[in-house]
């Protein structure tokens, strides 16, 4: 049994440590992707600017808020990420903090170009690394049955079509198309995959929010196009 010490000191490392898990990150693709739509609203129909910026500022600062907090959550509680980045569902939910950044980056472009720039390419290349790393673990086989769900989506097809979104904003229409391609190759193959599973096994309850990333990569692949042309 522990101490008093030991649990007091327990006790505070808890209280210290936010509760900051992957899916926060969610948040900033809602915002990022509603600012940069109206902007475009705003250049194609003369909407009003305001929205539009408000909502990518919005981004830009919840992204930064996540990251600081995220990263004091591996200083502070170390055990509780590190299993998080190993659970076989959770751990995908990982992709959205280079996406996030991507996101955030297009967002924060206009006011803070350099940082912005920087951002972006840190976010693509730490996307292509995660999902380079997730599919290695994939492959060596393993997986349960329970593990397949609309999470895979995450890192190759999600942080494709993203990547292609941001590199379309940055002005690299080429790389841009190349993770559009790879982007739609991954959703042709895990779709089978995820419908399979969806057809022969229940998906729990606690599971079934993540349906919703299938209306998220039909709408990051509709607006690639879009930003790869530019």
């Amino acid at each position: 049994m522990q101490n008093p010490t030991e649990r007091n000191r327990a006790r505070s490392a808890y209280l210290l440590s936010p509760v900051v898990p992957a899916t926060f990150f969610g948040m900033v693709l809602g915002l990022g992707g509603l600012g940069n739509g109206w902007r475009t609203a705003a250049r194609v129909w003369d909407a009003p600017a305001f929205p539009g910026e408000s909502l990518s500022v919005a981004a830009g600062s919840v992204w930064f808020l996540w990251i600081v907090l995220y990263g004091w959550k591996w200083a502070m509680s170390r055990e509780e990420a590190a299993a998080e980045l190993r659970n076989p569902i959770q751990g995908f939910f990982i992709a959205l903090i280079p996406v996030a950044t991507m996101i955030a980056s297009t967002a924060v472009a206009p006011y803070i170009a350099a940082i912005a720039w920087a951002m972006f390419v840190l976010g693509v290349a730490s996307q292509v690394l995660y999902s380079a790393w997730v599919v290695g673990e994939l492959w060596q086989g393993g997986s349960q049955t329970e593990a397949t769900t609309p999470a895979l989506y995450m890192p190759t097809v999600g942080g494709c079509f993203v990547s292609a979104i941001a590199c379309g904003s940055f002005g690299y229409p080429e790389p841009g198309l190349l993770f559009f391609g790879a982007g739609l190759l991954s959703l042709v193959v895990l779709e089978s995959i995820v419908l399979h599973r969806l057809m022969t096994h229940t998906l729990p309850i606690a599971f079934r929010a993540t349906m919703g990333l299938h209306l998220a990569t039909s709408a990051a692949r509709q607006s690639d196009p879009l930003r790869t042309s530019r």
